[in-house]
């Protein structure tokens, strides 16, 4: 399955230490097309979100700069004034137009080439895949990843069912955002402090307590994510020190 008309790039940032440049974001895209040639002619999707209470002015600079990178394969949105993390990852699924969409938040890379064809070929021939996550450290059980079970009836590629949920760079069906994931964010149930703007600790939580209530099985079947790779992959992303860039 050809990824240029399936896939929508989505690339969510905030204000760093690079800002108002856009060095870190250019960064970033630049790598994800070098490691993964076939992305390079899918849409891209920038989503800053604004705190101009925290940097002023330079906040709409760095928006502006954003805006600069806009072409005809790329868009840049913003949030409304400190709406969070959680405004941006649903205002970028609302600009999504593509059946798939790659979640990859500024400041991370690819640690090896991925087949996103291939990936593709097994979302649509497998209705429960979901949403794949490419995992910062290799793959075995530990912590939040408390279940990780190889999907030996996949075997086009090698995934995993889990029970995590995560931000971290992870490709998803359009629908999994728009129907599951908004709703459990439009939960008008108040959390404490900043955790009103955030999206793992409600969206991980909401599955963890479905998999107390039904069994991970079950569970799964509905939620539908993997990782990426076999037990004991070596991580296939990597975290980008943001402070070494210049505005």
């Amino acid at each position: 399955m050809h990824t240029k008309s399936n896939i929508t790039i989505c690339i969510p940032t905030n204000f760093v230490p690079s800002s108002p440049g856009t060095s870190l974001v250019e960064y970033t895209i630049n790598n994800l097309f070098a490691k993964v040639p076939e992305l390079k002619e899918c849409p891209l999707v920038i989503s800053c979100d604004v705190h101009p209470e925290k940097n002023g002015e330079a906040e709409h600079e760095y928006v502006r700069n954003l805006e600069k990178l806009a072409s005809t394969q790329v868009r840049v949105i913003s949030a409304e004034s400190n709406q969070g993390q959680r405004t941006s990852f649903l205002n970028l699924a609302a600009n999504v137009e593509t059946k798939y969409m790659l979640n990859f938040e500024h400041d991370w890379v690819f640690a090896e080439h991925i087949p996103f064809d291939q990936l593709l070929d097994v979302m649509e021939k497998y209705e429960d895949v979901n949403f794949i996550a490419f995992n910062k450290t290799r793959n075995f059980v530990r912590g939040t990843d408390y279940v990780l079970e190889p999907a030996t009836d996949i075997t086009e590629i090698p995934l995993l069912r889990s029970a995590r949920y995560s931000n971290n760079p992870h490709l998803s069906r359009k629908s999994f955002w728009d129907v599951k994931l908004r709703k459990i964010l439009s939960d008008p149930k108040p959390l404490s402090g900043n955790l009103n703007f955030a999206i793992e600790v409600p969206v991980f939580g909401a599955y963890r307590r479905d998999i107390g209530r039904r069994g991970f099985a079950a569970a799964h079947k509905d939620w539908g994510i993997f990782v990426y790779g076999e037990m004991e992959h070596p991580p296939t992303i990597k975290h980008v020190n943001g402070k070494k860039f210049k505005g």
